[in-house]
C-alpha cells in the first residue's frame, strides 16, 4: 500500500521535529520547546513510513499570507510525488476558500526546482527566494476541485 498524505496532529510533532533536524531545516530552534510552539502554530500534513514522518508540509498564516514549508527525508525525494498525494497537497494548500495564494521561500536548488515543477511561479521580494502559487494554477496543475 503507498504512503498516502495526511493530516498530522500534534502527537506527530516530535516526530516532524525529528525530520526537520535530520535534513538541516533553517531556522528551527534547537530547544525543542520553542520549536514544538512553532510546529504547534501550524496546520500539519505528511507522509508517514514504518511508523515514522518521511516527508512533511507545514502551513502558516503571516501577515495575512498563507505560507509553506517542506521537507523530506533524502531516501523519500521524489517516491512521495504520486498523482493522489499530489492532488491532496493542493487541496491542503487551499482547503479555506479565502486563500488565493500560497507562498514558500526556495532555500535550496532541488527545492526550487521542486516548486517550479508543481507549479510555484518566483515572485520577487528582497531574498529573491520567494514562490507563489495561484489557486487557479493549482487547478490546471492537479485539476483539483473547489471546496464548494
Amino acid at each position: 500500500m503507498a504512503a498516502v498524505y495526511r493530516p498530522l496532529g500534534p502527537e506527530w510533532h516530535r516526530d516532524i521535529l525529528k525530520l526537520l533536524r535530520a535534513v538541516n531545516f533553517p531556522k528551527v530552534s534547537h530547544l525543542d520547546a520553542v520549536a514544538l510552539d512553532r510546529l504547534a502554530e501550524a496546520e500539519n500534513w505528511g507522509i508517514l513510513q514504518n511508523g515514522k514522518v518521511v516527508f512533511w508540509t507545514g502551513f502558516f498564516n503571516r501577515s495575512g499570507r498563507r505560507f509553506m514549508d517542506t521537507a523530506v527525508l533524502p531516501d523519500y525525494r521524489c517516491k512521495w510525488a504520486t498523482k493522489e498525494n499530489l492532488r491532496k497537497i493542493y487541496h491542503a494548500m487551499f482547503k479555506s476558500d479565502d486563500t488565493a495564494v500560497v507562498y514558500a521561500y526556495s532555500l535550496t536548488p532541488a527545492g526550487r526546482r521542486c516548486a517550479l515543477s508543481a507549479g510555484f511561479v518566483v515572485t520577487y521580494d528582497e531574498t529573491g527566494n520567494l514562490l507563489a502559487l495561484t489557486r487557479e494554477a493549482a487547478k490546471l496543475k492537479a485539476r483539483v476541485k473547489d471546496n464548494g
